[in-house]
């Protein structure tokens, strides 16, 4: 994983916007992050909400999304949310995504995730996600607001050819400070 500053997040200026009003929102005395009661999601400008989610750390190995933007769910073809996104992704895939996970929501750190993906249509792009953690009410990390950037698009090379889904694959991962720090193992690398 590499190692970013506090530009990298802004993925496009939806994701500027947004860690704006996280860094806006409240937080208890000397906590990094906002609690995520604090985040009205149904408040957030439509222009950068549909490009937003909730990212949820139920336990070990699972994860799920809410309020999931119109711009994610109209390039995947299907809403994600409730579904256990670990089991989605597969094991090789996660094996590259959990260490970046464990990290942003275990430190707590910010961090952008790059994946080439493959959308229902056979539509392939780029999407980078960026990710703020939020506590829940123990004051633990379960929940990262999340903003999403799809790019260099290509369309299936052949109409009515099969189409591979979770045919993704992590291109780039980058873990950024926002006051905690980086988890050691990722500055010694």
């Amino acid at each position: 994983m590499r190692i970013g500053n506090i530009n990298d997040l802004f993925i496009n200026d939806a994701a500027q916007a947004l860690y704006e009003c996280w860094r806006a929102l409240p937080r208890e005395d000397n906590q990094i992050c906002p609690k995520r009661f604090e985040l009205n999601f149904a408040n957030l400008p439509i222009n950068f909400r549909q490009h937003a989610f909730i990212l949820a750390n139920h336990e070990k190995g699972i994860l799920s999304a809410t309020d999931i933007g119109t711009v994610v769910t109209s390039f995947l073809g299907e809403r994600l949310d409730g579904q256990n996104l670990s089991e989605r992704h597969g094991p090789s895939q996660m094996k590259y995504e959990t260490p970046y996970y464990d990290a942003v929501y275990g430190q707590p750190c910010a961090g952008v995730l790059t994946r080439r993906t493959v959308n229902q249509q056979g539509t392939h792009a780029n999407f980078v996600s960026c990710h703020l953690p939020l506590l829940d009410y123990k004051n633990e990390v379960r929940y990262l607001l999340g903003i999403v950037e799809i790019t260099n698009v290509e369309a299936p090379e052949l109409i009515g050819s099969p189409i591979i889904f979770d045919n993704s694959h992590i291109t780039d991962r980058m873990l950024v400070d926002i006051g905690a720090g980086i988890p050691a193992s990722e500055t010694q690398s």
